[in-house]
This record gives C-alpha cells, sequence and structure tokens, in this order.
C-alpha cells in the first residue's frame, strides 16, 4: 500500500469520526435513550485498533479522545488516555490470540468500553464521591452497551473502508 493510499484511507476513517461527532455531538447529547447519552466514538475507536491493529487504534485513540475531552462533560484526558490503553491492549495483546473479524472486534470493543466505564464511575466514587456506586449497574453498563449499539453502523462503514482499501 502507498503513502498515497494510507492517507486516503486515513481521511475516510477521519471523515467516519468527524460525522460519528457531529451525530453524538448535535443528536445523541440532545436525545438521550432510555435516559442515557449514547458515546459511540469510544466503541468504534476500539474495534478499529481490532481492524486496522495496534498502532492504528492508538493513533485514533489519542486524537478522538482528545476532542472528547475537550468537548466537555468529563475528567480532563480520561478518554484520550482511556482510549490510547484500551486501543493498545485490544489492538496488541488480545488481537494475538482472536482472529481479526467483525463479531470479534464488536465483543472486545464493547467489554473494553464497559470496563472503562465501570472503573471511571469507580475513581469518581473513591476520589472525588461524585458518582455513587449503584451507578455501576443503573448508569455504566446499561450506557456502555447502548452505546455499542450506536456504534454498530459506524463501525461496518469503518471495516468496509478498510477491506476497500487492502484490496486495492
Amino acid at each position: 500500500m502507498s503513502g498515497k493510499e494510507k492517507l486516503h484511507k486515513i481521511l475516510l476513517y477521519s471523515l467516519v469520526f468527524f460525522f460519528m461527532f457531529l451525530l453524538q455531538m448535535l443528536l445523541f447529547s440532545n436525545l438521550p435513550v432510555l435516559g442515557f447519552i449514547l458515546l459511540p466514538i469510544p466503541c468504534a475507536v476500539i474495534a478499529l485498533s481490532v481492524i486496522e491493529g495496534a498502532a492504528f487504534g492508538v493513533f485514533f485513540g489519542l486524537i478522538c479522545g482528545l476532542i472528547l475531552d475537550v468537548s466537555g462533560g468529563t475528567v480532563l484526558f480520561w478518554y484520550s488516555v482511556s482510549l490510547m490503553l484500551a486501543s493498545y491492549l485490544v489492538g496488541r495483546v488480545l488481537t494475538n490470540w482472536i482472529r481479526q473479524s467483525l463479531p470479534a472486534a464488536m465483543i472486545l470493543s464493547v467489554s473494553a468500553f464497559t470496563l472503562g466505564e465501570i472503573l471511571r464511575v469507580l475513581i469518581l466514587h473513591v476520589f472525588v464521591d461524585g458518582a455513587q456506586f449503584l451507578s455501576l449497574f443503573t448508569a455504566a453498563v446499561p450506557s456502555a452497551l447502548l452505546s455499542s449499539i450506536a456504534a454498530l453502523p459506524f463501525i461496518l462503514i469503518l471495516q468496509y473502508v478498510h477491506r476497500k482499501h487492502s484490496e486495492a
């Protein structure tokens, strides 16, 4: 794959994530689903690390995490650090044992995002006392699962872009 083709693929991925960010900020943040604000970007970033590999996932994890952190609503640098770590772990460690496929990408991204949300609530509970412990089961896990469902169409688009540019 030449440098021009790699740049084209990165631009297509960026366009998909830009569209996801717009949907997340304009639609999902204003129309909660079952009382939860959906965050499909973290699931899609983690799934991209399964599709493309750890280095690519860490790069997009940093960029998307910084955008999510700057857009507000969370502990500063939480998403940038957690998406980088989750993308690296899922992309490097877990894909050595699990075949790269769409079901594997979905399962790993849902698991990593759910664990990240549980960790975020625990950190807030212990250090900030800003969250109650029961919110793990009433907010963190359902929000992560609903966000992963919202991320599924975007993961399919990312996999399609990967396939089209891998064949070329």
